[in-house]
Formats: C-alpha cells, sequence, structure tokens
C-alpha cells in the first residue's frame, strides 16, 4: 500500500496519506476503527483536525511529536511502522488497565494464578464489558454478570478457545491434566489482548448475516434493497432497520434514483460498528478492501492500464467480465491519458458495478459519513 502512495520529493509521505495508510491496515488487521484516523466525521459540520479527536484518547506527548515529524519531510515507511506499532501499544495498555480495574472489582489478586472458575469469570466479564457497546451501566459487578447472560454459546466457545491458544503458546497447561484454564495476571493480560485483536474478524460471521438479511430482499442482484422491503425486513427480522430515509442519505446508503438501499454501503456504516473501546470501535469489513488490496501488491503502482486492471480482477474469480464492464473501464482511462487510478473515484465506481454486493458506491452529494476513496480523503484532509 506504501509504494502505491504519491510521495514528495523526499520519498516520504504527508499526514492525510499517514492517516489513510494507518486507517486501512487496522481496518484490514483487526477490524477497528480508530478515533481520528476515521474517514467520517461526527456530523456534517465537523471540521475538526484529526489531532484534535487523537487528543481524546492520545497523550499529549506523542500527538507534538506526531505534529513534529508530519512537518519535517513526511512519513517514510519505517516511521509509519513505528506509528501504527505506537497506537496498537497504547490500545493494548488500556486493555490491560481494565483487566486491572476488573480484577480491583473481582477481588482478584493480581500475582500468582487464579482457580478455573475465577479464570473464566474474569474473561467473560471482560468481553461482557467490550461488547457493551460503550454503554455507561456496566460498570458493576451485577452489571456486568447481567451482561455476561447476553453472550451467545458461540462467543463462549471462542473465548475458551482464544484462552487455551495463550496458555498453550505460553507452555502454561498443566502438564498432568492438560488443564489451560489457570490464569495469572500477565496471561489474563496477554488473552484480553488478543480479544482486541480478533474480535473483529470473529465477528465477521454477525456482520454476514445482517448482509444475508439484506440479500433476501435484494432486487435482481444489483445490490440494492427497495426501502419499503428494507423497513419490512426490520419488522420481521432479527435486525432493527429503522433507519430514516435522511440518515441513509447521510451514510451514503441510500440509492436515491431507486429509492433503495445500497448493501455494502450499509453494512459497513458507523450504525453498525461497535464501541468497544475509547479508542476504536469494531465496523463490518469493507470487503472491497481486500481486493483493492490484491491489485496494489500486484501493480505496486497507483495506476494501471484498464487491459492489467482486468487480467487481475478476472484472476480473482472464474469467469470473464462483460464488455460493457470492460469497455467501462477503457472510458475510466479515457479521461486520464489512458491510466486508471486505482484511488480514484471513477475507478470506486466502476468496482461497485462489478461487485454491487462488496464493493460500497463512493461518497455522494448530501453525504457526510458515506465511503470515500483514497482521493476524497486526502483531498478533504489537504482541504483542513
Amino acid at each position: 500500500m506504501y509504494f502505491t502512495m504519491t510521495k514528495n520529493e523526499h520519498g516520504s509521505v504527508g499526514f492525510a496519506q499517514a492517516r489513510y495508510a494507518m486507517h486501512r491496515l487496522f481496518v484490514e488487521q483487526h477490524g477497528w476503527t480508530i478515533a481520528g484516523l476515521e474517514p467520517w466525521g461526527d456530523s456534517a459540520e465537523d471540521s475538526s483536525m484529526p489531532s484534535d479527536a487523537l487528543m481524546k484518547w492520545m497523550p499529549r506527548y506523542l500527538v507534538n511529536a506526531m505534529e513534529q515529524l508530519m512537518g519535517t519531510h513526511g512519513v517514510s515507511l519505517r516511521e509509519l511502522a513505528v506509528l501504527a506499532a505506537t497506537f496498537e501499544d497504547l490500545i493494548h495498555k488500556e486493555a490491560a488497565g481494565r483487566l486491572e480495574e476488573l480484577y480491583d472489582m473481582l477481588e482478584l489478586p493480581t500475582s500468582g494464578h487464579i482457580g478455573v472458575a475465577d479464570s473464566e469469570k474474569v474473561i467473560t466479564y471482560y468481553t461482557a464489558m467490550y461488547t457493551s457497546g460503550g454503554n455507561t451501566t456496566v460498570r458493576t459487578v451485577q452489571d456486568i454478570a447481567q451482561r455476561k447472560a447476553g453472550l451467545d454459546k458461540r462467543t463462549v466457545a471462542w473465548l475458551k478457545d482464544v484462552r487455551h491458544q495463550i496458555m498453550e503458546r505460553e507452555s502454561q497447561c498443566d502438564a498432568a491434566s492438560g488443564e489451560c484454564d489457570k490464569l495469572d495476571f500477565p496471561s489474563a493480560t496477554r488473552v484480553v489482548e488478543e480479544i482486541g485483536e480478533k474480535y473483529g474478524p470473529f465477528n465477521d460471521g454477525l456482520c454476514q448475516d445482517l448482509k444475508a438479511t439484506l440479500m433476501r430482499s435484494e432486487q435482481e442482484q444489483t445490490g440494492l434493497v427497495p426501502l419499503s422491503d428494507f423497513y419490512a425486513e426490520g419488522v420481521k427480522g432479527s435486525w432493527n432497520f429503522s433507519e430514516t430515509t435522511d440518515y441513509l442519505r447521510e451514510l451514503g446508503a441510500l440509492d436515491e434514483e431507486r429509492n433503495s438501499v445500497i448493501i455494502p454501503n450499509y453494512v459497513s456504516s458507523r450504525p453498525n460498528c461497535l464501541t468497544a473501546s475509547t479508542i476504536y470501535m469494531v465496523c463490518c469489513r469493507n470487503e472491497c478492501e481486500g481486493k483493492l488490496a490484491h491489485l496494489e501488491r500486484k501493480l505496486a503502482t497507483s495506476s494501471a492500464v484498464p487491459e492489467r486492471i482486468v487480467e487481475l480482477i478476472e484472476s480473482l474469480a472464474p469467469g470473464k467480465l462483460s464488455k460493457t464492464l470492460a469497455d467501462g473501464l477503457t472510458d475510466v482511462a479515457s479521461e486520464n491519458d489512458g491510466w486508471v487510478s486505482l484511488h480514484s473515484k471513477a475507478f470506486a465506481n466502476w468496482m461497485h458495478q462489478v461487485y454491487p454486493r462488496e464493493c460500497p458506491r463512493p461518497h455522494a452529494p448530501g453525504s457526510s459519513m458515506g465511503p470515500q476513496t483514497a482521493d476524497e480523503w486526502l483531498k478533504e484532509d489537504t482541504a483542513r
């Protein structure tokens, strides 16, 4: 991804590009949308600088260091990696701090091992707090115990697997019994760190259920659900589809012409994110990101001729693209001296036509929180 980004005369990238790259990295690896790196603001009127949002959770000295770094010759690949590692370290520290608070609430010792029952309680209670979605009422042992009842069997089984994997990795299973459930505080810390890093991919099952529910009412494989069917599905199904048309428009999930909801735009929109941390949200992944990353890896450049892109897209799945779609990409290239920019709105629109269920339609007029292409993101950041 870094190699496909435009560089300055020093071979480095600016803050907007660094922010874009880190956002995509964390979403791809963990499903994290980090405050201050997200592609949308709190409202259409939100014009705060990213550093203002970062200040809500990042220590002042780190924000100052970042601003000094951005004020030099830009950010190298190594510096970008250090920034990303710093963000990840702060997230791990938050998880450890939350765990320590939970130990205190449960009156458990942070030295030595705790028993099997307490080990299970700590991890399930921590997950209950994590999945409370920023619910400030989940703060006492009683609150957490009630919230724990909401963890389904699939989640409980997943937590047990995570715990066992950490214990086996650290050779802390009992040799005689094979028991891997007695945690010490360092091991418990690594378990909750792993929960934070892996919950996004685990949560993808719910995201796929959301998508499948919408696809039950899809109109002729267009990735569109008529509004009447969208609301009807919300009444009879397990998902509460109740957003107003104005809000759907703001999310960039409304097709005005066909009075329909755009499936990939809705699935990856902000309301379907879980506020699991003061630093980040866990959101449904944009399925188009993997396809874009595939093109970036193969091309190692920000632009390519349409024939090469068509060849790579066809390699992702059996079957040739229709002549209409292939010609459409040629038309995109004709507006740019025969080249297609991978990060342009025109290419994002083309990808949406190829993959209407997976690739969101890019930013539309009237949408303040809709999906943005890299070019739109960087232009907006520069304008700020």
